[in-house]
């Protein structure tokens, strides 16, 4: 807090004092009924923090049915520079340090990783299976990566074909902004012809992810 000539000028040119210091603004003296008619201070502050059309979300990466390739990209985002999490059914960490430990669930493991304030990316592994347990535990991607994929032919999950299918839908909902498919390993009936997603087939080998074919919504 300062005391100075005139608020709406720069204070350099100006007699100014330092009234005090504060570890976070009190922006209660502002709203009402304290303060009457209130002032847009805090609308003022979480705009500048998130200019224009900046939502304060940090990129988060999430991977189907493809451990090694969810550990590689959690690999080349923590090179880039960035404070990285990874989450997956079996582990929680941030740069290599593990978190939330001793807790049971995906969900319960992703609201403790989130929530870090060192984190700047995140790569989170998912698979059906979990997904039919406990449902998505975040709740939107920017990119979706699909290695693999349970094929609703095999007699091997016949009987849990309808219950994979609902699952399968779900990550082709709007969870996801754009969407990776591995077409070796994925059958692509798998992708719902509905989906509003962008999506772009693949082939296997995730080191040279050279393009095989792009699709446009209407063909998936």
């Amino acid at each position: 807090d300062i005391l100075c000539e005139d608020v709406t000028l720069p204070i350099d040119g100006q007699s100014v004092g330092v009234l005090e210091v504060n570890a976070e603004p009190a922006l209660v003296v502002h709203m009402a009924p304290v303060c009457e008619p209130p002032r847009p201070v805090a609308e003022r502050i979480v705009e500048s923090l998130f200019p224009g059309e900046d939502e304060g979300r940090i990129p988060v990466i999430a991977v189907v049915g493809g451990t090694a390739l969810a550990h590689k990209l959690a690999d080349y985002l923590r090179s880039s520079g960035r404070s990285t999490g990874f989450l997956s059914r079996t582990e929680a960490n941030i740069d290599g340090r593990a978190i939330a430990r001793g807790v049971g669930s995906i969900g319960a493991r992703a609201r403790a990783m989130f929530l870090q304030r060192r984190l700047q990316a995140a790569v989170v592994e998912l698979t059906p299976d979990d997904i039919l347990k406990e449902g998505l535990p975040i709740d939107r991607c920017d990119l979706m990566c699909i290695d693999s994929l349970p094929d609703l032919d095999d007699a091997r999950v016949s009987n849990r074909s309808a219950d994979y299918g609902r699952a399968i839908g779900l990550l082709f909902s709007d969870f996801a902004r754009r969407v990776v498919v591995n077409s070796e390993r994925t059958a692509i009936r798998e992708i719902p012809r509905s989906t509003p997603n962008r999506v772009a087939l693949v082939g296997g080998d995730y080191d040279r992810l050279v393009p095989t074919e792009s699709v446009a919504d209407d063909d998936c």
